[in-house]
């Protein structure tokens, strides 16, 4: 008589698998992922302010708070996906999340370069990104 085989239970969900060298992939798919997040929400917001009667000046704000939570969410599941190194891959996130957007504002929307804001802005999205992918790295 065959023995029987231990019950794998294909219901549980896998356990993360730390991985041990920091990658730039990674980096740069979850700038991008946080990227196109950021254009659907200012898509979809852009299409609330058209079909409603608020006022366009709301779009500058959701944009500007929507930002932080977009790149906050990213990095926190790029710290539970990694497992480890989650101040650096949340840094180094929020770092090329914000030069590129500075960089696509640049092109698209040739807003002048104001660098005081623009460092600013670029130090809150680094602390976001860092805040975002320890908490994932943590929970």
């Amino acid at each position: 008589m065959p023995e029987i085989a231990a019950r794998t239970r294909t219901w549980m969900p896998r356990r993360r698998i730390k991985q041990e060298e920091f990658t730039l992939k990674i980096v740069f798919l979850g700038a991008l992922g946080a990227l196109a997040l950021g254009a659907m929400l200012a898509l979809g917001s852009a299409l609330v302010v058209q079909l409603t009667a608020l006022d366009e000046r709301v779009l500058e704000y959701v944009m500007d708070a929507g930002s932080f939570v977009v790149l906050g969410l990213t990095t926190f599941f790029i710290g539970r996906h990694v497992g480890n190194h989650g101040l650096l891959y949340g840094v180094s996130v929020g770092l090329v999340y914000s030069v590129s957007g500075a960089l696509l504002g640049l092109v698209l929307l040739r807003a002048p370069v104001r660098i005081v804001s623009l460092f600013a802005r670029s130090f809150l999205l680094m602390l976001t990104g860092a805040l975002g992918s320890i908490l994932g790295v943590n929970v």
